[in-house]
């Protein structure tokens, strides 16, 4: 179980645990039907309250999982990011899946990158994971630009099926990104 939540700060943006003021507009983001064009579904308020639940849940299981990110400098919350733990058929070593979800007046701004950066720093040098792994829909050109301004390359194409637990319903890609070689 975890003692410390660790805060992620970067030049705009906090990464940071989950608080009660955070509830509301991650409900309302989670309700956009633009922000959850790819899931099959929005999220209804009670669902919102269990995935932020979840993502607690993991970081005390794992020492990592999805933060709230707010803006450094008026503390308004932007979206999540993180990641969860990743158990894809042939999978052969340590690996995360990464995503992230900002409200819709926070698009383009680069805060997905930056966020994501972040994290991907975080899980190889603070956890020691080895590969980040990322799923986007064929359609998600911009998830798809992010993914590759990230350094990751496409690994697979997935037809079909469902890995967010039933949360998506479009064929997916997935992109990896290895950790550095230690020289």
């Amino acid at each position: 179980m975890m003692d410390v939540w660790p805060v992620l700060d970067t030049p705009r943006l906090r990464l940071r645990r989950w608080m009660e003021r955070d509830l509301v507009p991650f409900t309302e983001m989670s309700q956009d039907p633009e922000v959850m064009r790819f899931y099959s579904r929005r999220l209804h308020p009670l669902e919102a309250i269990m995935a932020i639940e979840l993502f607690e849940q993991n970081f005390d299981r794992h020492g990592y999982g999805f933060w709230a990110v707010e803006l450094r400098d008026t503390l308004e919350f932007v979206g999540s990011v993180g990641f969860e733990p990743c158990s894809l058929p042939g999978l052969t070593m340590p690996s995360v899946m990464i995503g992230w979800q900002l409200m819709r007046k926070f698009w383009g701004k680069g805060y997905a990158e930056e966020a994501a950066c972040a994290v991907i720093r975080y899980a190889f040098e603070q956890l020691n994971i080895r590969q980040v792994l990322a799923l986007s829909a064929p359609d998600n050109t911009h998830s798809a630009r992010l993914l590759s301004r990230l350094g990751m390359e496409l690994a697979a194409d997935l037809s079909g099926g469902s890995y967010l637990q039933g949360l998506t319903t479009h064929p997916q890609k997935i992109y990896r990104l290895r950790a550095p070689e230690e020289g």
